[in-house]
């Protein structure tokens, strides 16, 4: 959804996150997030590079947790909106970013997409059906080795808002990140790897 982060724990939340695994709990009201019965779940789970640390390389000073091995990154920032760079950790240009505002509710606060296919002048939303279209909230720049870039417009950039970013970059035979287009016949998509 759009909401912001929040610490209404009515329908069953996620507690703890140890080095092997998480806990969830329900919530007061049902556990229906987490752990309703007789519901199945499916967790997707990515370690960054442990305790963040401060990073200075873009216009914005961020806090990043990066594993660069597996081209992964969580950075956390101030929006300004205001066109900024803001250092992502992980020494090559990432291919897909997702960032949002964690502290605004309501519609602006979509989950805004960037990815390397689509590139900077478009957008995407994580919690929406429409299409790429333009946008500003990556200011046309492609993202370099050391940083990305956000626009003074959009949802990746929001004004005194807490901001948090999910950055991953190509690894061989880890990851992929491409596109195709779809047509009538059967296709092979390459990869590199066996996806799991």
């Amino acid at each position: 959804t759009n909401q912001a982060e929040s610490t209404n724990n009515l329908y069953g939340y996620i507690s703890a996150v140890t080095s092997n695994g998480f806990t969830v709990t329900g919530g007061s009201s049902d556990s229906f997030y987490t752990n309703g019965d007789p519901e199945t779940y499916v967790a997707w789970c990515w370690k960054a590079g442990g305790t963040a640390s401060s990073n200075t390389d873009g216009s914005i000073t961020s806090s990043v947790s990066a594993n660069t091995t597996y081209g992964f990154s969580i950075v956390s920032y101030t929006g300004t909106a205001n066109a900024e760079t803001i250092g992502h950790g992980l020494n090559v240009a990432p291919s897909l970013i997702i960032a949002k505002a964690r502290t605004e509710s309501g519609t602006s606060a979509n989950w805004a997409v960037y990815s390397s296919e689509t590139g900077s002048a478009n957008k995407l939303y994580l919690n929406q059906t429409i299409a790429s279209t333009s946008t500003g909230n990556w200011n046309s720049t492609e993202p370099t080795a050391s940083v990305f870039s956000v626009g003074g417009n959009g949802e990746a950039n929001r004004n005194t808002q807490d901001m948090i970013a999910y950055c991953w970059s190509e690894v061989s035979g880890f990851s992929k990140f491409d596109s195709y287009s779809g047509g009538t016949a059967n296709q092979t998509i390459s990869t590199g790897f066996k996806p799991r």
